[in-house]
């Protein structure tokens, strides 16, 4: 956590700038993520109500899983595994062929469940047919505990279980076209960690995922125009420049940037650049062009840093005046005088929540979150 030790009235773009950049969530080289499938959704509701993710295979008493996992290496783990499983077929006369194709993959999905489903990783269950997506956040290494009405829900058919914080819940058809391969891997647990950028911009609208920083604007309009979403871009990017010349500020430029963009109703443009300093200006000159931070319960325009908002509004009247001498046409002039209410409207974008909450705080000059 890092203090605030300049007073709010001393504060200068530049302070506001590095403070909300090193506060961007960056997200951990060891997280991983994970598909967990849930019998055609008819475990879904289950999970979710008991903030649970659990694998239905009962062959192997947990206390010999424990031990075998914890006692030895995830080769011989493995190979020791697959021989119960080997025994308990055995011994129950199945009738189905269980190929050792089998039997490996079900020994991998217990190894996987219990030993590298970790917290902090994200899981993702769907309901039938995919039709909502549950995101949630591993909270225990362990398997879990369960007391006595969690005992009689899940009726001892999930030795396997762990708990979760449920973070959202998205349909189908607001999720990003990218993430749709996942649902191809019908196995009862999948690594989807080549997926992390995909789920992270369904999830925050502010991070950093291998030193690249992400700032995602989600579009909600039913009909994108082309010009407007291109526009969108241009506008933003030809105004960054102008605000860090204007402001001194050093090692950001409009050519750092990359944009991911997803053009279904509703989308999202993720502008990603090497410079997290780059991304936490644009995200604040987002937030701030358009007359002010004026977002439902966030004010910024009074009280803590009225310097900055005035500030900033001295930097778009000058950016105005020389736009005018270059003798702009008027609609083009009304565009960037005023981008973001312009394209907000057009494209119905959503107000960057996370951005906000990182301002809120610096007005309160509380600690910023790590």
């Amino acid at each position: 956590m890092q203090k605030l030790i300049l007073k709010m009235s001393n504060l200068q773009v530049k302070d506001i700038i590095e403070l909300l950049s090193d506060n961007i969530v960056s997200i951990p080289e060891y997280k991983k993520y994970w598909l967990i499938r849930t019998q055609s959704g008819n475990l879904f509701d289950l999970f979710v109500e008991h903030k649970m993710v659990g694998l239905e295979h009962s062959e192997i008493n947990l206390s010999e899983i424990t031990q075998i996992c914890n006692d030895f290496n995830k080769k011989e783990s493995l190979q020791k595994i697959k021989q119960l499983l080997v025994n308990y077929y055995e011994s129950i006369d199945f009738e189905n062929d269980i190929t050792p194709q089998k039997i490996g993959l079900i020994a991998g999905q217990i190894y996987k469940f219990f030993k590298e489903v970790k917290i902090g990783d994200i899981v993702v269950i769907p309901s039938t047919n995919s039709e909502v997506v549950s995101f949630g956040e591993v909270t225990e290494n362990h398997i879990a505990v369960l007391n006595t009405e969690e005992k009689r829900v899940f009726d001892f058919d999930f030795p396997l279980l762990k708990r979760v914080k449920w973070i959202k819940e998205l349909r189908r058809t607001k999720l990003d076209p990218y993430f749709y391969k996942v649902f191809t891997s019908h196995q009862a647990i999948t690594d989807i960690s080549n997926y992390a950028e995909v789920i992270e911009r369904s999830l925050n609208d502010l991070f950093i995922l291998n030193d690249e920083a992400h700032n995602v604007i989600r579009i909600e309009a039913e009909v994108i125009k082309a010009k407007d979403l291109f526009g969108l871009g241009y506008e933003l990017l030809d105004l960054i420049d102008d605000f860090c010349e204007y402001y001194s500020i050093d090692g950001v430029s409009s050519d750092d940037f990359e944009v991911t963009i997803n053009i279904n109703s509703p989308g999202k443009i993720d502008f990603k650049s090497l410079s997290k300093k780059g991304i936490g200006v644009a995200a604040f000159v987002l937030l701030l062009t358009g007359g002010g931070l004026k977002y439902k319960e966030l004010s910024l325009t009074v009280g803590g840093i009225p310097s900055l908002i005035d500030s900033y509004n001295t930097f778009l009247e000058t950016r105005n005046k020389v736009i005018t001498e270059q003798k702009m046409d008027s609609v083009k002039l009304s565009i960037t005088q005023d981008i973001w209410n312009h394209y907000k409207d057009s494209l119905d974008i959503k107000e960057p929540k996370q951005m906000i909450e990182l301002m809120k705080q610096v007005d309160k000059n509380q600690d910023l979150p790590k």
